[in-house]
C-alpha cells in the first residue's frame, strides 16, 4: 500500500525541505525522498519505520528526527 504522511513545518529559519526515509524496522532509512513541503505520499507495508528530518538552505540535516512505525 501508501501512505499519505504529513507533520508541521519547521518553525527553524532557513529549512527549505525535508529528507523522508523509511524502512522495515529491521533496516533503517534504507529508502528516502526529499521534499519541499511538510508532507509526502510514499509506498509502504505495515510494519515500516518512517522518519523526517529538516534540512537548511545550505544543505544541513537537523540534528533530530521524527519517526512513526506504520501500522
Amino acid at each position: 500500500g501508501s501512505a499519505s504522511i504529513s507533520w508541521s513545518a519547521s518553525p527553524e529559519k532557513g529549512v527549505t525541505s525535508y529528507i523522508v526515509a523509511w524502512a522495515p524496522a529491521d533496516e533503517p532509512d534504507s529508502q528516502q525522498i526529499r521534499v519541499t513541503r511538510p508532507a509526502a505520499t510514499i509506498k509502504v507495508a505495515a510494519g515500516t519505520v518512517v522518519s523526517v528530518k529538516a534540512v537548511n538552505q545550505k544543505g544541513l540535516e537537523g540534528w533530530d528526527s521524527a519517526r512513526v512505525t506504520i501500522k
